[in-house]
C-alpha cells in the first residue's frame, strides 16, 4: 500500500476508533426527551439573520450527556469552513468529525479550542491547496470531553454545504 493511501485512511480510522471507544461507555442509554430535543430545529445566529433554522439530526451516539451547540451555518461556508461551537463548562478538549453522505467519517480533529478550519488549517487556505474540503453537503458533530476523557456533551449531527 502506498504512503498516500495510508495517510488518507488515518483520519477515518481515528474517527472510527474514537466512536467505538465512546460507544462502549456505561451510560449509553439516552433519554427519549433528549433525543426529541436534538432532532428539533435550533435557533442560532443564522436564524437571527433571517435565514431558516437548521434542521439538526439526532446525535450519532446514544449518550445521556449535555447538549453542545454548533454555531457554523449549514450552507454557504465554502470548501474550507471554520467549524465553530459554543464552549462547554469543564470541557478539556473537543473531538470534531465530518461525515460524508454515506455515513463515513471523512475527517476528524481534536482541539481544546471552540473552532477549527476543516483540514486543521490555522485559517481557510487558498482554493488550490490540497486537503480535506467540502465538495457537497456533508454532516458534522462535536463531542466534548473532560480532563479524564469522559464525554460530557455532544452536538447533534448538523448538515454543512459549501
Amino acid at each position: 500500500m502506498s504512503r498516500f493511501r495510508r495517510s488518507r485512511a488515518l483520519p477515518a480510522l481515528t474517527a472510527v476508533g474514537v466512536l467505538l471507544l465512546v460507544g462502549c461507555q456505561d451510560d449509553a442509554d439516552a433519554d427519549a426527551d433528549d433525543q426529541q430535543r436534538a432532532s428539533e430545529p435550533i435557533d442560532d445566529e443564522a436564524d437571527a439573520a433571517g435565514q431558516a433554522p437548521v434542521e439538526e439530526l439526532e446525535p450519532r451516539l446514544p449518550l445521556d450527556v449535555d447538549d453542545l451547540e454548533l454555531v457554523t451555518p449549514a450552507e454557504g461556508v465554502g470548501p474550507f469552513p471554520t467549524l465553530e461551537w459554543q464552549a462547554v463548562p469543564d470541557a478539556h478538549r473537543y473531538h470534531v468529525s465530518v461525515i460524508d453522505g454515506d455515513g463515513r467519517a471523512t475527517w476528524a480533529w481534536t482541539t481544546s479550542d471552540t473552532q477549527v478550519v476543516l483540514g486543521g488549517f490555522e485559517e481557510p487556505p487558498e482554493e488550490h491547496v490540497r486537503g480535506p474540503r467540502l465538495h457537497a453537503q456533508m454532516h458534522w458533530h462535536v463531542l466534548a470531553r473532560d480532563a479524564d476523557e469522559r464525554v460530557i456533551a455532544q452536538s447533534g449531527l448538523r448538515p454543512i454545504a459549501p
